[in-house]
């Protein structure tokens, strides 16, 4: 779909006067999933996880009345089901009536709660739910299936003290990041599976990566070891997804040179059929491609012994080469609800560390990840998910959600140095060599999103990083998942 969200993130964030305040990284209003079905609904469907939605976008408030016509920009009249997520901002504590008029059915979740239940097949009417909330922002979803006939959704309020009214798109936030320009190279998917493999795998379409990257290149012989920037060494399948840029019209000749299998698929073609087991091996395949992007799929896998895969090209009137960053586009997800976790890079370094590094702007990360909790404690061994042990440094990003105004304790427990920024400013220092101890900092912070940086430096021997809080009237607990976001 095209990237609609970037027009509503500029200049459109609600700026709270009462007791929260909207991060930096929110959008009024809710994320919606539309999904088209080929035959009656009685209620609310299943959904596959694997199932793409027909339509995604930003949906500002939930008043709709279509009649018998399609839903408001789609093409749905019959046969789907809509699905809103994101937060809902409470200004004040107290009790909240919630409102859903709908036809056909229609349910509302605050915090995994269901409030109002409205499902089954019927005309239009209204049911409503109290619920006793505090001030801050808390999770909401909202469903809706339509049958037949008209169809009919909305989502009202009131307030204590207020009048009863259709819920604003100031109190409903999408947390959502910018979709971004596509970047060089390509979308790679690491699967550790068990057992030989003789051929390419199947792999389900709701089976999670072992690892997720971007390969600027495919030039790789691993020999015997594991594959670089992993822990895989046998019985692995890489899967890498983008476009491939086309400078000029003709005839493209493409080369796999891999042990074991291996193959490519431009514009949903197969090019190049370098399957089975075997050694180190090359195939080739010819292809007129016109100038511009085009899909592009390739695949390998690894059953034992010897890793390699290389990816070259010949274009026309040039010498044979690996298929440069230049010409492989790794496109940027189009804007959509922000994930839990933050964004970890790892950098190995040369040499011995005695507190934090400075990291040139231009050096590349040796790993990125998405980290849903900082509590590690590798002991000697290798960081989880990574082959290092010693001189390396981590970088976490993000945004953390912070529930309800108040006074908040961060702690970082250690070994070596850690520090820890909010919106900029250092609220934890733990740096220096030193083993196992834990430092903490207390800050004041309004409800809503805050960006968040943490450092983490690991010289030699044992290596460990725990991030935790307190939030008011809270226990101490490592930082959920729910609590920071990328």
């Amino acid at each position: 779909m095209k990237r609609l969200l970037l027009c509503f993130c500029l200049g459109t964030l609600a700026l709270w006067t009462s007791n929260g305040s909207a991060g930096d990284n929110t959008q009024p209003g809710l994320w919606a999933e539309f999904f088209a079905f080929d035959s009656a609904l009685e209620d609310f469907p299943a959904i596959p996880a694997d199932k793409k939605p027909a339509v995604q976008r930003l949906d500002k408030t939930i008043d709709v009345d279509a009649g018998d016509d399609a839903w408001p920009g789609t093409q749905l009249s019959t046969h789907f089901y809509i699905r809103w997520t994101g937060k809902l901002h409470i200004p004040q504590d107290g009790k909240y009536t919630f409102f859903l008029n709908s036809d056909d059915g229609s349910r509302l979740f605050i915090e995994g709660k269901q409030v109002v239940d409205n499902g089954g097949l019927h005309a239009a009417q209204e049911k409503s739910g109290e619920v006793d909330l505090k001030a801050g922002d808390h999770d909401l979803k909202l469903e809706f299936f339509q049958n037949e006939g008209e169809a009919v959704c909305k989502f009202s309020w009131q307030p204590p003290g207020k009048d009863k009214e259709i819920v604003p798109a100031a109190a409903l936030l999408c947390p959502a990041p910018e979709a971004g320009p596509a970047k060089s190279g390509l979308q790679a998917e690491f699967f550790a599976l068990d057992g030989e493999l003789e051929d390419f795998p199947s792999i389900p379409a709701d089976k999670k990566p072992t690892l997720q990257r971007v390969d600027k290149t495919i030039d790789v012989d691993a020999g015997d070891n594991a594959w670089p920037g992993t822990q895989l060494s046998e019985h692995f399948y890489i899967r890498w997804t983008g476009k491939l840029r086309i400078p000029q019209d003709g005839k493209y000749t493409f080369f796999l040179n891999s042990d074991d299998g291996s193959r490519l698929f431009v514009g949903g073609k197969q090019v190049v059929d370098n399957g089975g087991l075997h050694s180190a091996e090359e195939k080739s395949g010819d292809v007129d491609l016109k100038a511009g992007d085009h899909d592009l799929k390739l695949e390998f896998f690894q059953n034992e012994g010897e890793a390699v895969c290389k990816f070259s090209w010949q274009p026309p009137g040039k010498d044979k080469e690996i298929v440069p960053a230049a010409a492989l586009l790794c496109p940027a997800p189009e804007a959509g609800p922000a994930k839990s976790g933050l964004q970890a890079e790892f950098f190995a370094l040369d040499g011995e560390l005695e507190d934090f590094p400075s990291i040139p702007a231009v050096k590349k990360p040796t790993l990125q990840r998405v980290d849903k909790t900082i509590d590690v404690d590798a002991g000697d061994g290798a960081w989880p998910g990574t082959q290092l042990s010693e001189h390396f440094y981590i970088r976490w990003t993000g945004k953390l959600r912070i529930p309800q105004d108040g006074k908040y304790t961060f702690f970082l427990n250690s070994d070596d140095g850690s520090r820890l920024f909010i919106a900029g400013k250092q609220v934890v220092d733990n740096g220096g060599l030193h083993s196992a101890e834990e430092k903490s900092g207390e800050v004041d912070l309004k409800a809503g999103g805050h960006d968040l940086k943490l450092e983490f430096f690991q010289n030699e021997g044992e290596a460990v990083c725990k991030f935790s809080w307190q939030p008011p009237g809270k226990d101490k607990e490592i930082v959920p998942a729910t609590a920071l976001s990328h």
